[in-house]
């Protein structure tokens, strides 16, 4: 017989065993492999929502709130030989007029028939397109959220772009959204390009998509786009340049017109021409000459006033004479028709008065003196009706009393002679004075020019026009290319490893699969101690013995993680399905695809044979290393459990006891949840040394065996070892399920704090529209109509929010580009009161509102996230940076400053409002609100909220609720690692009464030596069941008593409901699951023929 043929007969021998051994590393295959098959279906379902949100799109230009000609993409088709779509993408609310159900933050998309090309390929489906241009398409979220059908009608409000951000003075009347009516074409599911969307966000976007040419006129935008998708990347900035090359000056949001009296002329219909803009202009072409218009409040000398005028700030070079060529004072020259209504001479000293806007966009007077120096007739060639630029709600107006700049009028001062002067000179400046004084007063952020101006000799508008798309860099001015296919394709990678995160909660599941391996294959080898002894001692090398067995293990190991693999496709299956519906909450709600791949199978497959055999090969080491003499005898188990126990566990029991009394004194006084965590922790290493001190001394105790407990008790130390083992297992496994599993978050009890994770706010909204006016102010509540009543005793903190990526835990992906919220340090910081660290609360690791205001340098901004959003949404640490790009292009840095304790404002960062208004002045007001309200009347000041300003798509929730809608994410993984892990358990109660079984067999001889001197077959069952059953009550107790103290703040925690009834379900059934294992596997043993091992003893 060859070594082959004794390894297959050996397996066929011991097939009982074989078996056991074969299915239990199925078991711990099939939990491992499929953890990771979880995280594969996982990681392919974040890749392919990229596919289905992007289809072949890779790069964007993004206009924002700029729009450009639709032409510029077929130009910049010809020169990338790509397919490039133009679209308009407007934040809307949609309304269903048959319920009258509205659904806010919806992304209305404007594009034509081709951009439903770019989508991902799906064969034998036609190509969705618009029948006609009025009708819409809805994709399926958005369907089902307004419970709407194809045929019926939609209503839609869509934000209405201005020329200016709607929060700044001189942007116009206020003309916040515009809505129509329209039909509903067809419904989009994903595969037909229904859910695009340019944020890696988890929850499907709510798209409704518009015949371009429907949205583009309704705006006013008519032949425009605010946004171009392209099939190409941007590599080596190839898109960038020819869009360099393709771009026109409309595109720039410019004007070149050759006016009236010759001169060619630059302006923009936003007002002013922004720095870059102007400086490019200036460097072009030949005679450029500047200027900046203005309108003032007032012009006064004495107490003589002309209310409302233009007043334009001019080069003195380029007027030669039209001022003094040194003056102390501020000169200013008037008009004749201006001179004379104030009665005005050279050297009078005249009062200017106009609006400035602050740093926060609120509307403040400031007044600057001047001194007359000159006054010119109304021919004068410096004096032109032209030089007024596009002020919205002037230029169109034919009188004064239309007027509607959007900033305070008292229309009762202006006079007749002012609506005469309008009639014949409309915007004709009626005083000038130099630039320079002019652009210390008067330019902001949007620019520091109103027109430049060239004469006609020397300079063409073809040549100006090169120049200057040449020279102006498109994201400059807001027009960004976006790498958004690189980056969807980095966020799908997501914020973790979901198959390790599995394997994490599967880890009890695994650990009992190896233990019962380890158990089974030690009982095939306890049978075979013999044989094994018989082949040492006709010569065989032990190294060759164990060779065999180790074989004999690999085949098994081998056969049971094939089976196991097969198996782990169900698993991952069900795990698949019990994510997408019970366990929702851990992924967000996503759509998961069943998409195992074979580099897992093999992964899982090959750890699975590893683990396998490590646990067979330790079993080998100490029982072969006996004398062929002990083998043949069987006696090596003896041989090796007797060992006397060292001080070790005396001194481990002490040290853990008495590090516990500090532990507590400090945690009394702070009930910190990872110092009590580390206070169980310590206890249960000190109880389990304990409990091993405790069996040595029962095993040494000299003491009467006359009742049948003490004889139990007796036998239960006679394998401490083993004894232990069980204890151990029982123990590590209840104390992580009850320390785990308490820890869920309910924030109810504290949320009334400004230190908790509501900052002790009532209500948090959101608009789909962004408000020109804090809701809050009196201004706000005037402008917005709002119930005075309602709003009594409510506070409200205003956010400016630039969009981007959801960075919070509803997001599997990682944030490439998180939402910013702009705030006002200062309005956090008011609600400090000495009782009160917040609103909310920092990390221990530093922090404060204040340090938002720190001064860090020109491009880098100091900004405060949740820990969540900070830690693994973004992956990033305190001090660390983040790259950013502003509205013009530049690159930014944003330094975490400091991170909240688990709060409200997860999914994106904070930053100040000044800051905020700097980089990003396209955003054109406040979109999220923090809102303070009595608990009375929090439902009446949601609903006056939501009501007045529907319009906006203001939606208003609790703020515990929002909290609650974070915290299910984390309370959802507990859930799965308690039942996860109470599997485990219960499947390693298995291994506990395989134990028992084992134990009862090898004492066969001893029971039938007690059986002949009169013990019952009954009193032997009891026996055996009562020395087990301590090692059960011991293990359950310690763990549960240990896991009770590391939870102990979140018992005492206010408001913290602890799962206390389920916790102790899941421990009883763990308890009755290792007893009913003990009883079986007892009486199993005991069904044998007892007095056939006597005779063998």
């Amino acid at each position: 017989m060859n070594t082959r043929q004794l390894i297959s007969r050996s397996l066929s021998h011991y097939r009982w065993t074989a078996a056991g051994v074969l299915m239990s590393a199925a078991l711990g295959t099939a939990v491992l492999t499929g953890a990771l098959l979880v995280g594969d279906c996982v990681s392919y379902g974040l890749k392919h929502r990229v596919e289905l949100r992007l289809g072949r799109i890779q790069t964007a230009l993004v206009g924002g709130d700029r729009f450009f000609r639709q032409q510029l993409a077929d130009d910049l088709s010809k020169r990338l030989a790509a397919d490039v779509v133009p679209a308009i993408i407007l934040p809307a609310v949609a309304i269903n007029p048959d319920t009258d159900r509205r659904v806010n933050q919806v992304q209305l998309i404007g594009v034509p028939n081709r951009y439903f090309y770019l989508g991902p390929p799906k064969l034998g489906v036609c190509i969705p397109s618009f029948a006609d241009q009025v009708s819409v398409l809805l994709n399926q979220t958005m369907a089902h959220r307004l419970d709407i059908r194809l045929g019926d009608e939609i209503v839609l409000r869509v934000a209405k772009p201005g020329l200016l951000p709607r929060d700044v003075a001189m942007a116009g009347p206020d003309e916040s959204s515009i809505a129509f009516r329209s039909t509903v074409e067809r419904i989009l599911p994903p595969d037909l390009f229904g859910d695009f969307n340019l944020f890696a966000n988890q929850a499907a976007p709510l798209n409704v998509f518009v015949p371009i040419s429907l949205i583009a006129d309704k705006i006013g935008q008519p032949g425009k786009a605010n946004m171009l998708l392209c099939t190409v990347p941007n590599r080596d900035g190839s898109v960038e340049a020819a869009l360099v090359d393709s771009i026109q000056i409309e595109d720039l949001g410019l004007e070149l017109r050759t006016l009236a009296k010759g001169p060619i002329e630059l302006r923009s219909p936003r007002v002013f021409l922004e720095p870059p803009t102007s400086a490019a202009a200036l460097a072009t072409g030949t005679g450029a000459s500047p200027s900046l218009t203005y309108f003032v409040n007032e012009l006064k000398i004495g107490d003589r006033a002309t209310p409302y005028s233009m007043v334009t700030a001019v080069s003195p070079d380029r007027i030669p004479g039209l001022f003094p060529a040194e003056t102390k004072d501020n000169p200013i020259v008037l008009n004749q028709w201006l001179a004379d209504d104030l009665g005005a001479k050279v050297g009078d000293l005249l009062t200017m008065q106009y609006y400035l806007v602050d740093d926060a966009r609120r509307l403040v007077i400031a007044a600057s003196a001047f001194t007359v120096t000159g006054i010119v007739p109304m021919d004068h060639p410096a004096l032109d009706r032209e030089l007024m630029p596009e002020f919205p709600g002037l230029v169109d107006s034919e009188n004064c009393r239309d007027w509607k700049p959007g900033i305070p009028l008292s229309l009762d001062r202006i006079r007749d002679k002012d609506e005469k002067y309008w009639d014949e000179y409309r915007g004709t400046p009626k005083a000038l004075i130099p630039l320079s004084v002019g652009q210390s007063i008067w330019q902001n952020r949007f620019g520091n020019l109103t027109a430049v101006r060239w004469p006609a000799a020397g300079n063409s508008m073809e040549t100006l026009a090169a120049s200057i798309r040449k020279s102006v860099k498109p994201s400059s001015i807001g027009l960004t290319v976006q790498p958004i296919r690189e980056k969807a394709d980095a966020a799908s990678a997501g914020t973790s490893s979901f198959g390790g995160l599995f394997l994490g909660l599967s880890f009890f599941l695994i650990a009992s699969a190896v233990v019962l391996i380890a158990l089974i294959f030690t009982f095939g080898l306890q049978q075979r101690l013999s044989q094994a002894g018989l082949f040492v001692a006709v010569g065989w090398p032990v190294p060759q013995v164990r060779r065999v067995l180790i074989a004999e293990a690999a085949i098994l190991c081998v056969a049971g993680t094939a089976l196991g693999s097969l198996a782990a496709l169900g698993y991952t299956a069900v795990m698949i399905a019990a994510l997408e519906s019970v366990w929702s909450g851990a992924i967000a709600g996503a759509t998961l695809w069943f998409h195992p791949t074979l580099r897992s199978v093999l992964i899982g497959g090959g750890i699975s044979i590893v683990i396998g055999l490590a646990a067979c090969t330790l079993t080998l080491r100490r029982p072969l290393r006996r004398p062929a003499r002990e083998l043949l005898a069987g006696s090596v188990e003896t041989a090796v459990s007797n060992a006397t126990p060292g001080r070790i566990s005396r001194w481990l029991a002490w040290i853990c006891g008495l590090a516990v009394i500090p532990l507590l004194l400090v945690g009394g006084f702070h009930p910190d949840p990872g110092l009590f965590f580390g206070v169980g922790s310590l206890l249960l290493v000190g109880a389990l040394s304990f409990a091993y001190r405790w069996l040595a001394w029962i095993h040494d105790k000299q003491s009467s065996l006359s009742q049948l407990s003490q004889l139990a008790r007796r036998n239960t130390t006679r394998r401490k070892g083993r004894s232990l083992a069980v204890i151990l297992l029982l123990a590590v496994g209840v104390f992580l399920i009850v320390a785990v599993g308490a820890n869920r978050q309910n924030p109810l009890g504290t949320a009334h704090l400004r230190s908790s994770g509501t900052g002790g706010f009532a209500l948090f909204a959101q608009s789909a529209i962004d408000l020109p006016k804090d809701p809050g102010s009196d201004e706000g509540q005037q402008f917005f109509n709002l119930d005075a009543a309602a709003m009594t005793d409510v506070g409200v903190i205003p956010m400016r929010v630039r969009e981007g990526d959801d960075a919070s835990c509803l997001n599997l992906n990682r944030a490439q580009q998180p939402r910013i919220y702009g705030v006002e340090p200062k309005r956090l910081t008011d609600l400090l009161k000495e009782e009160h660290p917040g609103p909310f609360s920092f990390k221990k690791t530093g922090g404060s509102w204040s340090s938002l205001d720190t001064d860090l340098g020109s491009d880098v901004i100091p900004t405060v996230g949740d820990y969540a959003t900070v830690y693994w949404a973004l992956g990033k640490q305190l001090g660390d940076e983040l790259g950013f790009t502003d509205d013009k292009g530049n690159p930014v840095r944003l330094r975490i400053v400091g991170m909240l304790n688990n709060s409200i404002l997860q999914g994106g960062l904070i930053i100040s409002e000044s800051n905020f208004i700097r980089r990003f002045p396209s955003v054109g007001g406040y979109k999220a609100f923090l809102i303070d309200a009595p608990a009375d009347r929090q439902t009446a000041v949601a609903d006056a909220l939501s009501h007045s300003l529907r319009d906006y798509g203001l939606e208003v929730v609790s703020a515990v609720d929002r909290l609650m809608t974070f915290a299910a994410v984390e309370n959802t993984y507990l859930s799965i690692f308690a039942l996860l892990g109470g599997l485990g358990l219960i499947i390693g109660t298995l291994g506990l009464g395989f134990v028992v079984w084992v134990n009862v067999l090898q004492r066969s001889g001893e029971l039938a030596m007690m059986r002949a001197v009169g013990f019952t077959r009954t009193r032997l069952h009891a026996l055996l069941i009562r020395e087990h059953v301590l090692l059960v009550i011991l293990g359950v107790v310690i763990g549960a008593v240990c896991g009770l103290v590391a939870v102990l703040p979140a018992i005492l925690s206010a408001g913290n409901q602890v799962p206390i009834v389920p916790l102790v379900l899941l421990t009883v059934v763990i308890a009755a699951c290792g007893l009913l294992w003990i009883r079986l596997a007892t009486t199993a043993a005991l069904r044998g023929n007892l007095l056939e091992a006597l005779r063998k003893e």
